[in-house]
Order: structure tokens, then C-alpha cells, then sequence
């Protein structure tokens, strides 16, 4: 079933242009709106230098400087500089995995 509106609308897109009106067309922005600035890149950049530093750390002290920005787009920024500027990448696991304390000694032991 299609609402009234959306045959009046379809309705007059074919007044209006005849058959050439009845191509869909897209409803994004031509412009979208971006969250990023060139002061929120390079507080980023500044940031990258540290290998340690991850998206959400980032985040973290770039809202401490009150640049709000999520932790995805912090990601993609310092995933842009480290390919741009060669810096490293984060270390992954800097210590031993350490034993379980109560560990079971046979199956179905709790």
C-alpha cells in the first residue's frame, strides 16, 4: 500500500518533467558535514608521535583539550598520519600471560 503523499509526489514530479522527473535522486547532502579540523588533525598528529597512544586515548586528551571527537574518527586520523608520516604502530602485549590462580587439575573440576 503507498501513502497518499508519496503518490502526490510522484504525481507531480511526472507533471513537472514528464518521464524525466521520475528518476530517483539522491537525498545526500552534495556537502557532508565534517567533525575534523585542521586544528583537531594536528593536536592528532602531535598525538601520533607516541606509539603507545591508541584511538581512545587519543579521544580521551583531545577532549581534555576540548576537541570532541569519537574514538573511531580518532582511529581513522591516526591511521591517516602513521601511513603519511612512516611513525610506528602500538606495541600489542607487553607482558607474560599470567597463570590462573585456581586453576582445575582434572575435568569438571570447580
Amino acid at each position: 500500500m503507498t501513502s497518499r503523499q508519496t503518490v502526490h509526489t510522484t504525481l507531480n514530479k511526472w507533471a513537472e518533467g514528464q518521464f524525466a522527473g521520475l528518476h530517483d535522486h539522491s537525498h545526500a547532502p552534495h556537502q557532508p558535514a565534517r567533525k575534523t579540523t585542521l586544528k583537531a588533525m594536528s593536536e592528532v598528529k602531535k598525538l601520533a608521535e607516541n606509539p603507545e597512544l591508541g584511538a581512545y586515548r587519543v579521544s580521551a586528551a583531545l577532549e581534555q583539550l576540548g576537541i570532541k571527537l569519537s574514538r573511531s574518527t580518532c582511529g581513522r586520523l591516526l591511521a591517516i598520519n602513521r601511513d603519511l608520516y612512516h611513525l610506528k604502530m602500538p606495541r600489542q602485549g607487553g607482558r607474560p600471560k599470567a597463570q590462573m590462580p585456581f586453576r582445575t587439575e582434572r575435568r569438571h573440576q570447580f
